[in-house]
């Protein structure tokens, strides 16, 4: 913690001394020498409100000057700026003018995204506000119906009840006015605020005045009854749960978990919390309530409690809290204060109630698509630990824990390291192909027969996994498999467990997200002959290009951009062709044979098609043309390609394309060469001196 607090010392004295800096040649005159200090000093620290606002200051100058290139910046910080005084309308607009400048710029497009989603957000809130305003006015022309005025104006009155009243101190001051809870409260620890009464409370709670004590226990069972009723009004009722920011309940709800009300005490925690797990399914009331540090740190002290309802509230609202980007950055930033921070949470996962489970392991999996969250793990050293319990857990019969296990540990192989330990445990990919559909019964070998079914019989056949999986708990395993499968030792123990073949059904009628996931699966598994063999033997080439030729069917103009296009990033069109293309060169640089298969399905036109497209990116291009020049080894293949005429795509891919796209399609016009017809069209069209860059003797 020391060394933390130093840390962040240093970074706010940089920050400060690049904002002088800012100042002198702000003053000066100076606007593009002001921007690049202020701009350093927000690098060193964010949190200086002042840098922010002395950047969007000067970007107005630089603003002055439309060709200036730190313009796209100048709007960007603007933006920003303007986010934090909640101006969310002129903030987007900033967003999209600095996006028009530089349409490649990630963190523009998603913090405008974020913008977007803040202003609708406040827009509802001031839409209900006025709904509000006029039905308390009597105004006819009000739009909103009697059913939700009255939650509202409900909301309202239990919120009076909620909020903490002022309380007498164990010494009243002099003038003997009541001390105001709000100016005099303090925050107790954890241990004796958060949760159900302990001993100490009973103790305390007897040895007191009879009157005051009954006087106390009414005040808990109003406060207790007026949250129950609360969380009832606002589930599934996105207006009320605005309207409870609106009217302060979310404050009042606060400050009563944290014991700001002496006669209710800490017995209160646990309606409170139950109430403000509703109320955070909205997500800006996920930001306001963790903005308080000590609530977030009370409500993970309750994690540490051995009984299970404290815990099981707790774990509820922080899963909840974990579904926003901006709130699971501040339960991330919690754990990666050290070991004693996560071990509690890791301690959850061996609890004996499903629904503690369940959320434990919701709440890992998202804080783990945050790189902070798992390198605190890797720091921590929990993760081996993790993984194990986490693969222990697939095997659950409740769903939700099964689904919340897989996607935890598809999250963690977005870190190389935790992938490496997850891929080498032998025990992942065999539970991970349990979730594929089940295989269909492979083909009997030519020359077998019918005489002997290769199937078992009816009464021993198991039910299809496919028609019982869930869509969540499939999108995992497969996220999963696609980062395991990097792993040379996963590969081969994926086609040992018949992967292979269980993958090749979500080659027809898949989601694009699934097909997508599909393919780079296959193109991992099929590097080695026996991952390519078992492929084809359950007609793999064919249903892939089946599927390819279905997908193009339907979208005619799902062709894919070229790379020097406006937009940088590719479509969902594109990534699929890319996908296709890759797992053929896969194939058929394994067993050159697959190209026989590609011929007889059409697979090849296929190929030949995204060749001859110019708008087919690098890396499709790339893959195919390396598909082609090793299914051309086979005589029969060459002949197609020599009736299709193929030479002439390939010498422009070579001659205008960069990169390997340009060598591959070299290497396909140099072994198309063995054909006499080829060799004329390549000396017609001066091919030969393309080869000869790419395949010198």
């Amino acid at each position: 913690i020391d060394e933390r607090h130093a840390r962040m010392k240093d970074k706010m004295k940089t920050a400060m001394k690049m904002k002088e800096a800012g100042n002198i040649a702000f003053k000066a005159g100076q606007y593009t020498e002001a921007y690049k200090n202020y701009e350093a000093g927000l690098d060193a620290d964010k949190r200086v409100i002042e840098l922010q606002a002395n950047a969007a200051m000067a970007s107005e100058f630089l603003l002055e000057q439309p060709n200036h290139p730190l313009v796209p910046k100048a709007y960007h910080r603007r933006a920003t700026a303007h986010v934090m005084l909640s101006h969310f309308k002129l903030a987007v607009a900033d967003f999209e003018r600095a996006l028009e400048r530089d349409p490649t710029n990630k963190e523009i497009k998603q913090q405008l995204a974020k913008a977007r989603a803040s202003l609708a957000e406040q827009d509802r809130e001031k839409q209900i506000k006025k709904k509000v305003a006029s039905a308390a006015n009597k105004d006819a022309t009000s739009d909103i119906d009697t059913d939700t005025m009255q939650k509202l104006g409900k909301i309202e009155k239990l919120v009076r009840i909620i909020k903490p009243r002022k309380v007498r101190g164990p010494a009243p001051p002099e003038s003997g006015k009541e001390n105001d809870s709000d100016s005099t409260n303090q925050v107790s620890t954890p241990d004796s605020t958060s949760g159900p009464q302990t001993k100490s409370d009973n103790e305390a709670s007897a040895n007191a005045p009879a009157e005051p004590r009954k006087a106390a226990s009414g005040r808990r069972a109003e406060v207790q009854a007026a949250c129950e009723e609360l969380a009832e009004i606002m589930r599934n009722n996105d207006e009320c749960q605005i309207y409870l920011r609106t009217c302060h309940g979310l404050e009042a709800l606060c400050k009563q978990f944290l014991g700001a009300e002496d006669e209710v005490g800490p017995l209160c925690a646990l309606p409170v919390l139950k109430a403000l797990h509703v109320a955070c399914f909205n997500d800006t009331n996920q930001e306001v309530v963790l903005a308080d540090r000590n609530f977030l740190c009370s409500t993970m002290q309750l994690l540490k409690r051995t009984e299970v309802e404290p815990a099981t509230a707790a774990i509820r609202l922080l899963h909840v809290c974990t579904s926003a980007p901006s709130s699971r950055k501040s339960i991330v930033d919690y754990f990666s204060t050290g070991k004693e921070s996560i071990q509690p949470i890791i301690g959850l996962l061996k609890s004996k109630d499903p629904v503690v489970q369940a959320n434990t392991l919701g709440l890992l999996s998202n804080c783990a698509l945050e790189k902070a969250m798992r390198k605190a793990l890797k720091t921590s050293e929990v993760d081996t630990d993790l993984v194990s319990q986490a693969l222990q857990l697939m095997t659950s019969t409740l769903t939700p824990i099964v689904e919340s296990a897989v996607t935890f540990v598809a999250n963690l192989c977005n870190d190389s390291e935790l992938r490496n330990k997850i891929a080498e445990n032998p025990a992942t990919v065999p539970a991970l192909v349990r979730f594929l559909p089940q295989a269909a019964a492979k083909k009997a070998p030519q020359g077998m027969g019918l005489g002997v079914s290769l199937e078992p019989p009816k009464s021993q056949k198991t039910a299809s996994v496919k028609s019982t999986i869930s869509p969540t708990l499939l999108k995992g395993a497969l996220a999963a498999l696609s980062n395991c499968l990097l792993s040379d030792t996963a590969q081969d123990r994926f086609v040992l467990e018949g992967g292979v073949a269980r993958l090749v059904p979500l080659l027809e009628n898949s989601t694009n997200v699934t097909l997508l996931r599909t393919l780079s699966i296959l193109s991992r598994a099929l590097r080695k002959l026996p991952g390519v063999q078992e492929f084809r033997q359950v007609d793999g080439v064919v249903k892939a290009v089946t599927s390819w030729q279905t997908i193009q069917s339907k979208s005619p103009q799902a062709q894919p951009i070229v790379a020097d296009a406006v937009s940088a990033e590719t479509d969902e069109d594109t990534q699929l062709v890319e996908g296709f293309t890759r797992l053929f060169a896969v194939c058929t640089s394994v067993d050159k044979s697959v190209g026989l298969d590609l011929v007889r399905c059409a697979g090849l036109s296929m190929l030949l098609g995204v060749v001859a497209d110019k708008r087919s990116s690098d890396v499709s291009l790339g893959n195919a043309a390396l598909c082609i020049a090793d299914s051309s080894t086979n005589d029969l293949v060459l002949s197609k390609l020599s009736e299709a005429d193929a030479v002439p795509s390939l010498i422009e891919v070579a001659h205008k394309r960069k990169g390997p796209c340009c060598k591959n399609a070299g290497i396909a016009l140099a072994r198309m060469s063995r054909d006499p017809k080829c060799m004329e069209r390549l000396r017609e069209l001066h091919g030969i001196e393309i080869i000869y860059n790419y395949v010198k003797p």
